[in-house]
């Protein structure tokens, strides 16, 4: 080792890691200097180097909650330990240590035609687990809502991915691993809605009247009040030993995930096929609706049934090549006109049943604002038809 043993040496920065340095593999760091407290330095959450360091309060006796928090998803389940280093050495001594530099915890390999189906799959689970790690942080700092959408659907991409690689997949393995993935995709879902519903409301007051404005103002705190009970709850679940094996697990798959014989065949002759699957399932569901009498909960099925497509095209591209990629635009586009038209529903539906009973005034707004979400859905209602017509058209899918 490149370090020494705290005992050694006089304290002055002391650095703690896992014995296995998972925290220095995703680019963090966890210090504490005497008279400074501790401070945290985050990866970059696409994969730079360490930056923003937070500052936290405490001793040096035990590492403060606080801290353990934000590394949280990087040590998981193993336990830190304390080592030593001085002045100019303290930034460098972890990264350096055993060849730590560079050497990162997963690789998210490149795939192409003469990859095997097994590769294929433990790409798509190793690039969507590094991307639900690389942002546990931000969301449990709870600054930026951007963190907990791409959690949100780090999760979805892991769930959706499994279930069209089944036939390649153990199923007892598969089948817990997606149990586990649903369970704090619903939690990270309740969060994720109400940011989405609060951003929708605010789009909406800037509609209103000014008068109006302060009474919608007070409408929005109700949705806010919601958001942060649903954040508590996201919280409680990610500090649970549930979820941090959950991330064991799912680091695990990212090197060896439980395959059966058949993903040991080329891609270019597996993949068509599996891919082809969710897409009957869309353009089924899609033929049977009425384009002008679809229920709302019709429209919000075939948005995940589009999803679902669209995450099979992305994970099959890199093998099958652009007409695969074009395929996944053109889908990702009837995914977002289902998702105007859901988002406004759901805003709809929550001012309908939890709307203010307070002032008239608010009531009033709450109103308004029922009537610019209605229109919203009925525009997206209007535009998925054609929005389907794109994504279905044959030359998009002869590859399958």
């Amino acid at each position: 080792m490149l370090v020494r043993p705290l005992e050694e040496r006089p304290p002055t920065t002391v650095l703690w890691d896992t014995p296995d340095l998972r925290l220095a593999r995703w680019g963090c760091s966890l210090s504490h200097e005497n008279g400074k407290g501790w401070t945290v330095h985050l990866p970059d959450e696409q994969g730079g180097d360490a930056r923003g360091g937070h500052r936290i309060a405490g001793d040096d006796d035990a590492v403060p909650g606080a801290a353990l928090d934000l590394v949280a998803a990087f040590a998981r389940t193993a336990p830190l330990t304390a080592w030593q280093a001085t002045g100019s050495e303290a930034g460098a001594t972890l990264a350096g240590a055993s060849g730590v530099a560079g050497s990162s915890e997963i690789a998210v390999d490149d795939v192409g035609r003469h990859s095997t189906a097994a590769e294929v799959v433990r790409r798509a689970i190793a690039a969507s687990t590094v991307r639900l790690i690389r942002h546990d942080a931000g969301v449990r700092l709870g600054n930026d809502p951007e963190a907990v959408h791409q959690a949100r659907v780090a999760v979805r991409r892991l769930r959706s991915d499994l279930r069209t690689f089944r036939p390649l997949v153990a199923r007892e393995w598969g089948d817990r691993l997606r149990d586990e993935l649903r369970w704090i995709g619903g939690e990270l879902g309740e969060v994720r809605d109400a940011d989405v519903l609060v951003a929708g409301l605010l789009t909406g007051v800037g509609q209103l009247p000014e008068s109006d404005r302060a009474a919608g103002d007070a409408v929005i705190e109700e949705v806010r009040g919601h958001a942060l009970r649903s954040r508590v709850r996201l919280l409680e679940s990610m500090r649970s030993q549930r979820y941090l094996r959950l991330l064991e697990l799912l680091v695990e798959a990212s090197h060896r995930p439980a395959l059966l014989p058949d993903a040991e065949r080329p891609a270019a002759e597996v993949l068509p096929g599996l891919l082809a699957r969710p897409w009957s399932r869309l353009r089924r569901d899609a033929g049977r609706l009425r384009w002008r009498e679809a229920g709302d909960d019709e429209l919000h099925a075939l948005r995940i049934r589009a999803k679902r497509v669209r995450y099979a095209a992305e994970a099959g591209a890199p093998v099958i090549g652009k007409a695969a990629a074009k395929f996944a635009r053109a889908v990702t586009g009837l995914q977002d006109v289902l998702g105007e038209h859901q988002d406004a529903v759901v805003a709809a539906a929550w001012l309908r049943e939890h709307g203010p009973g307070g002032p008239a005034t608010e009531a009033f707004a709450a109103g308004q604002l029922w009537a610019i979400e209605g229109e919203v859905a009925a525009q997206a209602r209007s535009r998925w038809p054609r929005a389907w017509k794109r994504a279905r058209r044959r030359k998009r899918r002869r590859w399958m």
